[in-house]
């Protein structure tokens, strides 16, 4: 079964479904699939549960898409951690 095709809501996705696809279809073990929801959320161990931490997940992902349009660090680039392509456009005091 495809992961998509779960449908599983984002604050109560179940831990069994989840881990048999992808030990199943992707060979990724169900300790791993477990690590990884800590770090994006809350497991309920009694429940079967995860809850997922919508923010941590979109940040890691745009910065993955992001990453590969890094040009070079600093204010030509990066402003406050945000991809900034205007800065052609901004004058800085001092």
């Amino acid at each position: 079964m495809y992961l998509v095709s779960l449908s599983q809501p984002h604050n109560a996705a179940s831990v069994l479904e989840l881990s048999r696809s992808l030990e199943f279809e992707h060979e990724v073990r169900r300790e791993v699939t477990l690590q990884v929801m800590r770090w994006f959320g809350q497991v309920d161990d009694a429940d079967e549960r995860w809850k997922m931490d919508v923010e941590k997940v979109v940040r890691q992902v745009g910065l993955g898409i992001l990453r590969q349009y890094k040009v070079g660090l600093g204010e030509h680039s990066f402003l406050g951690g945000f991809f900034f392509p205007f800065h052609s456009r901004l004058s800085f005091p001092g």
